[in-house]
């Protein structure tokens, strides 16, 4: 039994019924050998797919591409939760379609180029893979996982692919169409014409309140993902 969830058309999460009901998770391995790319699987002869997640645990996540598969892992370290991507040795585990585009092909290089052990901090990921077609894949995999909503495996769709049968396009993919968006702050202090590389939308609020000079007024509050852009903002050069 499944649900399945169509996220903006261009990504789809699926909820799997464990063993035992509802209230149990099916591992990993058992979502890998549903969405098997043979023509038994799921995913068999399906154009469209550029990748799967499937949640492996609280901090880890497994990631099939067509030609391999990875491990992205999160940890702690003194406060600072850090990830990483590791290649996968288990053969077979991977997507399967003839039909594989350019965006394909991107997709698995930069995981593969990626997996190099290196534990980084969300900023630093974000700050590495802001210019690429998969911008800040890598801690946002682990984090969308946290949510009960998410799912035990999600599709994101390849190219201008979408998984709405009516038109193709719309988002929800991870791909830099999807994900990129201009922002733009004007203030004192903030140079005209000046640009950072990457920020986050959840980084918006902290900004404004640091803008208006109130944010002292988190201090008591639950921490929050986003960070003040302003210092950033007031040091940058014009492009």
């Amino acid at each position: 039994d499944m649900v399945i969830v169509n996220g903006a058309y261009r990504r789809v999460a699926i909820h799997l019924k464990g063993k035992d009901g509802w209230q149990q998770r099916p591992s990993a391995d058992a979502v890998e050998h549903l969405i098997r790319p043979d023509e038994s699987g799921l995913c068999g002869g399906m154009p469209g797919i550029l990748l799967a997640s499937i949640r492996e645990d609280k901090n880890h996540v497994r990631v099939l591409t067509h030609h391999n598969a990875y491990k992205i892992e999160r940890h702690e370290e003194l406060g600072q939760k850090k990830y990483r991507v590791i290649e996968q040795s288990t053969p077979g585990a991977r997507l399967a379609n003839s039909k594989l585009s350019d965006v394909t092909e991107t997709a698995d290089r930069l995981l593969r180029d990626w997996a190099d052990g290196q534990w980084r901090s969300s900023h630093e990921w974000l700050n590495m893979t802001a210019t690429t077609e998969m911008p800040d894949f890598v801690p946002q995999m682990v984090e969308y996982f946290d949510s009960v909503r998410a799912g035990d495996v999600i599709f994101f769709a390849d190219g201008d692919w979408s998984f709405y049968n009516i038109e193709k396009g719309g988002h929800g993919s991870c791909l830099a169409a999807d994900m990129r968006i201009p922002m733009y702050f004007a203030g004192p202090d903030i140079p005209a014409g000046s640009e950072i590389p990457a920020a986050r939308l959840v980084d918006v609020m902290p900004t404004v309140l640091d803008m208006l000079g109130e944010l002292k007024r988190l201090d008591n509050q639950p921490r929050i993902d986003g960070i003040s852009l302003l210092p950033k903002l007031r040091g940058a050069a014009r492009p």
